[in-house]
C-alpha cells in the first residue's frame, strides 16, 4: 500500500540521515586525531631539541670539571713541591 511505501521511504530517510551524521562525526574525530598526532610530533621534536641542549651542557660541565680538577691537582703538587 501507499502508506507502507511512505513509511519505508521515511525509515530509509531516517537511516540515511543517521549514517550521514555518523560519517560526519567519524570525519571530525579523525581530523581531531590528526591534529593531536601533529601536536605530539611537534612536542617530541621540542623535547629532543631540549634534551640535546641538556646533553651538550652536561658534556661541557664534565669537561670543565676535568680541567678544574687537573688545575687543582697541579696547584696542590706545586704547593707540596
Amino acid at each position: 500500500t501507499t502508506a507502507s511505501v511512505a513509511a519505508a521511504v521515511e525509515e530509509q530517510s531516517v537511516a540515511t540521515s543517521e549514517i550521514s551524521g555518523s560519517t560526519h562525526s567519524a570525519y571530525d574525530s579523525t581530523r581531531n586525531l590528526q591534529k593531536e598526532v601533529g601536536n605530539i610530533q611537534n612536542d617530541t621534536k621540542e623535547t629532543l631539541t631540549a634534551s640535546e641542549g641538556v646533553r651538550n651542557a652536561v658534556t661541557g660541565m664534565v669537561h670543565d670539571t676535568d680541567v678544574v680538577m687537573k688545575e687543582v691537582a697541579a696547584f696542590i703538587s706545586r704547593m707540596r713541591g
